[in-house]
């Protein structure tokens, strides 16, 4: 197998779990992440952000070129998996197959909330303006199932796609069918791309865990020491 990780810190594939271990998972403090600061209270939700967690640092690596049209269309989580689906196909060698040989390679790759930001931002707008407001891409962005379907599409694979969503286990759950069924088809699936991808930050999600006592709020000060590894 190949992977492909694409964490906080920037790509990783390989040797992304030996960084792991050494508990330098890029967690940093949210002032330092964002543009704004919880303890000048210039969010609007700094408050829950600074009680409850610190969000992850992000980058601009990318694997694949996108236009403004189809980022338009694609959640943010759905674009995380093509990137991640893009590298890891090509560390794979899969990427110099002709497309007949794609037919019968498929897809299994989930996703635990999926599009929680446009949720958030369409509620509002539905609350605030009404239904015209609410995009027509609200439920394809929306749907666990695209990012399978997206990835599925763009590398032309037309085998099994399927789109597990077990929360926290989800990516584990998406390799452990993808196993099953290339075990089980008896050579018709050879190849299965498998994974999963999230982008759920949001003050609204932090808020729902803070409140179910999900986190770890010992760490505040020095948020790198919280995940052990």
């Amino acid at each position: 197998p190949r992977w492909r990780i694409d964490v906080p810190k920037g790509p990783r594939k390989d040797g992304g779990w030996n960084e792991q271990e050494w508990q330098d998972m890029g967690v940093v403090r949210e002032s330092q992440a964002t543009s704004y600061s919880p303890h000048t209270h210039s969010h609007p939700h700094g408050d829950v952000l600074a009680s409850s967690t610190k969000v992850l640092k992000l980058t601009n690596h990318s694997a694949i070129t996108m236009t403004t049209q189809d980022a338009r269309k694609q959640a943010q989580f759905a674009q995380y998996a093509l990137a991640a689906a893009h590298e890891a196909f090509h560390a794979a060698g899969l990427h110099t197959l002709p497309l007949k040989h794609r037919r019968r390679m498929g897809v299994s790759l989930g996703s635990g909330i999926g599009s929680f930001d446009d949720i958030v931002r369409t509620a509002h707008a539905f609350s605030t303006h009404g239904y015209r407001k609410v995009s027509p891409l609200f439920v394809p962005r929306l749907l666990i199932n695209m990012a399978a379907g997206h990835v599925s599409m763009a590398l032309s694979l037309q085998g099994p796609s399927l789109s597990p969503a077990s929360a926290c286990t989800t990516g584990a759950h998406a390799l452990g069918d993808a196993f099953q069924l290339i075990r089980h088809s008896h050579g018709a699936i050879p190849v299965m791309l498998a994974g999963a991808a999230e982008s759920c930050i949001h003050p609204l999600a932090v808020a729902g865990f803070a409140r179910a006592r999900s986190l770890a709020t010992s760490f505040n000060r020095d948020p790198s020491s919280a995940s052990r590894p």
